[in-house]
C-alpha cells in the first residue's frame, strides 16, 4: 500500500447483482469486530462486521492513484465462508500476510418481501509465510521459531504457490588430506566448513 492508499483508505468492493466477481489479495490489516450501521439511517444495528484489508492487482481505470487497495466487509454470508476457509486451512483468524480469496458465486431469493436477494460466498485462505505474521509476538519481541505447518490440499488448489519447496541438500563437506580424522571429528560444522575451504584451495593452488 501507498502513503496516499493509507490516509485514503481501501476502495470497497462493489459486488454485482449477478455472479461471478472475486477478490483476492495479500491481507494489510484486519479490524476489531464492529456494528454495522442501518443503510436508511446511519445508526449501529446489533448485526457485527469485520473489515479486512488487502492489498489487489486490481485497478480501477478511473481512479488516477488506485493502488490496488481494497477493504472487504465481512458480513452474513461472506463470514460464513471465511470462516470455512479458515478451518480449512488450520488456523483460528485471518492475519496480516496472509492470502484470501472470495468468490461471488450464487444469488438466493429473500426469505421476506421487500429483502434484496442474498448473495453468497467461496473463500480461499493461504496462511501468511513462517516469518510475517508469526515474527513478532504480542508484546513486540521476537517470537520462537515455529516449523511450517503442512499446506492443506485445498489451500494448494486455490494458491499453487502455497506448496512448500523443500529446501536444497547441502553438498558434503571434504576432509582435507592435511587433517587427521580424530581432528576433524573434533570440529563444528562451521570449522569444518572453513578449513576445508581453506586448505582445499590452498592445496589446488600450484603455488
Amino acid at each position: 500500500m501507498t502513503l496516499g492508499g493509507f490516509f485514503g483508505g481501501g476502495k470497497g468492493i462493489t459486488w454485482p447483482d449477478q455472479p461471478p466477481k472475486q477478490i483476492v489479495g495479500t491481507i494489510t490489516a484486519v479490524h476489531p469486530p464492529e456494528p454495522v450501521n442501518d443503510p436508511k439511517t446511519g445508526q449501529p444495528t446489533d448485526r457485527m462486521q469485520v473489515r479486512i484489508e488487502l492489498d489487489t492487482e486490481e485497478r480501477d481505470p478511473e481512479q488516477q492513484f488506485d493502488d490496488g487497495a481494497r477493504t472487504l466487509y465481512v458480513k452474513s454470508y461472506m463470514r460464513s465462508a471465511i470462516g470455512d476457509a479458515l478451518r480449512r486451512a488450520g488456523v483460528k483468524e485471518p492475519a496480516v500476510g496472509g492470502r484470501l480469496l472470495v468468490k461471488f458465486v450464487r444469488t438466493e431469493p429473500a426469505d421476506r418481501p421487500g429483502l434484496s436477494p442474498s448473495k453468497h460466498f467461496e473463500a480461499a485462505y493461504q496462511p501468511p509465510p513462517t516469518g510475517v505474521a508469526e515474527h513478532f509476538g504480542t508484546n513486540g519481541t521476537a517470537a520462537p521459531a515455529v516449523a511450517p505447518a503442512p499446506v492443506p490440499a485445498a489451500v494448494q488448489q486455490a494458491f499453487p504457490a502455497a506448496v512448500p519447496v523443500a529446501p536444497p541438500t547441502p553438498a558434503a563437506l571434504v576432509k582435507p588430506a592435511a587433517i587427521s580424522d580424530a581432528a576433524w571429528a573434533a570440529m563444528d560444522p562451521a570449522t569444518q566448513a572453513t578449513v576445508a575451504a581453506t586448505m582445499g584451495a590452498s592445496a589446488a593452488s600450484p603455488f
